[in-house]
């Protein structure tokens, strides 16, 4: 992982904290709602939705590799013997997927949806979406949330 390189070893605890997060907002709250808008835009002009990625797929798959980084994380930090190769090879893997998974939605997925959808799609997107509380704006999560976003801010500037 990165901060090892720079001689330093990873705080485990911030890192498996983050992959929770990950697992808890995009995956139970973001990419459901971006799967929304997607089918609204497969509905509206299916050519375009059909030239962009299997938007779905993408999310299986990401969440499938944030569980993977997750558990190896996890048992480096119940001490169990974890290969630094396996590990830093997931956490590139990890990084790498996310950069290019939303670098795909920012320029392509979410200009087409803007162009494409009506005030009326994106009412009904919003009320698909109200049964699912936002993790990082739900009463019970934001202090949890809120102290992760603090120790990472912490640790990115040990460094500087």
């Amino acid at each position: 992982m990165t901060a090892r390189t720079a001689g330093h070893e990873p705080d485990y605890d911030l890192v498996h904290d983050a992959i929770d997060y990950c697992l808890h907002f995009p995956d139970i709250y973001h990419h459901p709602l971006e799967d929304a808008v997607f089918a609204r835009l497969r509905a509206r002009e299916p050519w375009v939705a059909k030239g962009l990625f299997d938007l779905a797929a993408e999310h299986r798959d990401l969440a499938d590799l944030t569980r993977r980084f997750g558990e190896a994380v996890q048992r480096v930090l119940l001490e169990e013997e974890v290969a630094r190769d396996a590990l830093d090879h997931l956490a590139r893997e990890f990084l790498d997927r996310y950069r290019q998974h939303i670098g795909v939605e920012e320029s392509m997925f979410l200009p087409a949806a803007m162009r494409a959808l009506g005030p009326e799609d994106w009412t009904a997107i919003e009320a698909e979406m109200t049964a699912h509380e936002d993790p990082l704006f739900g009463a019970a999560e934001i202090r949890r949330f809120n102290a992760l976003r603090h120790d990472i801010l912490a640790w990115a500037n040990e460094g500087k």
